[in-house]
């Protein structure tokens, strides 16, 4: 159920958001089609290989462009305020990407 939410919100919008130049890519999927990245991408070489895989990506223009929003999909009750652990996802994912907007679904 997880993944067919994902691909749903990511195709909703990327039918939304084409026409306004954005692309919507799957951060659980490597390049070329996807765009997972390496989470510790200039650490010590034990740590590399560690993905940092957000459930949706939107870059502005090409697929390799400036990345305009992280979106990180949770599959639980809301409550008035997100989880520290959602937090400090979403948070770690805005780094790596160099996004300065993120947003938890």
């Amino acid at each position: 159920m997880e993944n067919i939410f994902e691909a749903y919100l990511r195709a909703i919008l990327d039918r939304h958001l084409r026409d306004r130049g954005f692309t919507v890519l799957d951060g659980n999927l490597g390049e070329p089609h996807g765009a997972a990245r390496d989470l510790f991408a200039h650490a010590h070489e034990a740590a590399k290989g560690i993905p940092a895989k957000p459930d949706v990506v939107i870059n502005r223009g090409s697929p390799l462009a400036t990345t305009e929003l992280v979106i990180d999909a949770k599959y639980k009750p809301p409550s008035s305020q997100p989880d520290r652990e959602d937090l400090n996802q979403i948070l770690v994912y805005s780094m790596v990407y160099k996004c300065k907007k993120v947003a938890l679904a």
